[in-house]
This record gives C-alpha cells, structure tokens and sequence, in this order.
C-alpha cells in the first residue's frame, strides 16, 4: 500500500503517480489544514469502501473498480496529500497526523447493512463525474495541478459574469478561471473580482479592473504603442518593463504587457513578476492582471519557470473573456 487504506494494494503494486516539484506548493497553515482536510476525506471514503468490500463479498468487484477510477480520475488525491504533508510538516510529524486521521476513519466505520452499502457505492459514483463537496473538490484539484492551471482549466473551470456588477461600469465581462482558485469581491477601487490560486493560500494573483475612459481605443492606437515602445503608463511605478505586445481579445483591441518589481507589505518586501492584459471596448478599459508574489531572495531561475507557468495560465483566462454587450 501507498498509504494505509489511502489507496488498494492493486492500485499501489500497478500504479503510481509521478512525484511533483514541491517547491511549486505554497506552504502556509491555511494550506496545511486544507490538505488534512482533503486526507480525511479521502481515507474515510477508502475505509468505507474497504468496509463494504469486506462485509459483502459479492460486491468487492465493484468497490475495487471504484477504488481505481476514483484514485486515477482525481490523479492520486490521498498520496499527493502526503507527499505535501510530508513536505511542509517533515516525514515524522505528518505520519502523526495521518495516523491519527486513519484511526479516527477507521473507528467511525461500523457495520453497513447491504441498502446502505449500495447507496454509498452509488454516491461514489457520483463523485466520479464531479458530484464532490466543492472545498474537497478545489483542494484535490490544486494538489494534482500545482502550477499548471492552464492543463487544469481543460476539464476543469469556473465561470464568471460581472453583470450588475457595481465595480463593472455597466460592462458584461465573462470569462473563466480554474476551479481550484479561490474568487473573492475586490477590496479596492475598480477591482470587480480577483482569484488566488491554491484555494486562497498560493502565491498567484489574478484581479479584474474595470474603468470608464473619454476616449474609444482603436486598434491603430495600441499599435502605434507597440511600434514607439512607449510603455511607462502600461506598468506600476518602480517596475522594469520586459515586454509587450498588441493584442486582440473578442474583437476588442489590447495590449500585453510582461514586468518585474517590488512592493512592499508591512516589514516584507515581495517582488512581483506580473503579466496584465489591457483591453478597449468603447469608452472602457478592463485589465486582467496576473502576478506571481515571492519573498525577496528567492531562487531566481525557480522563480522565472514559476513566472512562465503563470503566464500560459493567465493567458488561457485572457482567451476565455468574453463581451456580450458588444454583440447586442
């Protein structure tokens, strides 16, 4: 076995998944108590499978199958949580809290009598095409997608419509995001919505801006930006400009834009790769921004490959928005 009941001795002796890059996980104790959250969840189903397995022969076939598709369709949610365990508390005192998860599971299954059996079988299939508690659900997902939210927004996303939206200026913007990053109402001016990734306890950033402008941007005009390398008004003050380029985003013009800096926050100093997408719908600026938040000091080759998955990620949200005023 993997891990005690966290996954089948066929699934461990067949299967493994591969081991990620750690460092790519941000460690903080939001994060750690959403990973001991995810591990209970996963051990309790398993020792219930287990259970039902045991005390109805008839029905071992069917639970094994289970086992498998639920371990391989949601990439190995219970190894992958202590592996992060294992990471951000060390070997000795995440086998404690498994443990003692394992023992609380284990002591809370009884007997299942065969009607209670088969619905709970039936519930695990439901979980398999995503009928998952949705914190159990964003948390699985994040241990299996680390840094890569654009390979994760292939199957799963979450929408967003800022329709009626007081921070909107009377603009309808859709667009997607990938399901395990939290979204939360802006706290600033202007900010319509903004999503951190890892449920809320990760190091990326992505706020929605939205403001009313006198004039309409044409696409002339974002291209005479690129062509006179005239960027300073693209990038926040103190930042380095590292590249840029017009872009064009459901037949709205824009510019994209790549810079480095650093801000501070209380007695920290963060330094911040961003990528921001400006649009120009009629009379409106929106902006998309992404950025990737590190302590100074950190590992500068690290943090570059970090930037460029950020990038690939923020650019499939950018492709996703949509403006369904302009089509009426």
């Amino acid at each position: 076995m993997v891990f005690g009941v966290l996954s089948s001795p066929l699934l461990a002796d067949e299967i493994s998944p591969p081991r990620p890059d750690l460092d790519k996980f941000v460690v903080n104790n939001a994060s750690v108590r959403q990973v001991a959250r995810v591990l209970g969840f996963v051990a309790g189903q398993t020792a219930a499978l287990n259970a039902v397995a045991r005390q109805h022969p008839h029905l071992a076939a069917r639970v094994e199958a289970l086992q498998r598709e639920f371990v391989v369709s949601y990439s190995f949610p219970g190894q992958r949580a202590r592996w992060f365990l294992d990471y951000a508390l060390g070997e000795e005192v995440a086998a404690q809290q498994a443990n003692r998860i394992l023992d609380q599971v284990q002591a809370s299954v009884g007997e299942i009598d065969a009607t209670r059996a088969l619905m709970f079988l039936s519930e695990v299939e439901g979980r398999l095409d995503g009928q998952v508690s949705v914190e159990e659900l964003k948390i699985m997902l994040w241990l299996a997608h680390p840094d890569d939210g654009d390979l994760e927004m292939r199957t799963w996303w979450e929408g967003f419509n800022s329709a009626s939206h007081p921070k909107a200026a009377g603009l309808e913007i859709t667009l997607r995001t990938p399901l395990s990053w939290e979204q939360m109402e802006g706290n600033r001016p202007h900010i319509v919505s903004k999503w951190t990734s890892q449920n809320g306890t990760g190091d990326v950033v992505v706020t929605l801006l939205v403001r009313m402008v006198p004039e309409v941007i044409t696409y002339d005009d974002v291209r005479e930006v690129a062509r006179s390398g005239d960027w300073g008004w693209m990038i926040p003050e103190g930042f380095e400009f590292l590249n840029g380029a017009p872009v064009e985003i459901d037949r709205q013009p824009g510019l994209q834009v790549d810079a480095i800096g650093e801000r501070r926050a209380l007695d920290a100093v963060i330094t911040q790769r961003t990528r921001t997408y400006t649009l120009f719908p009629p009379n409106r600026l929106v902006q998309l921004g992404c950025a990737l938040g590190a302590a100074e000091g950190g590992n500068e080759a690290f943090l570059d490959r970090r930037f460029e998955a950020m990038r690939q990620t923020c650019r499939q949200i950018a492709a996703s928005i949509a403006f369904p005023d302009t089509y009426r």
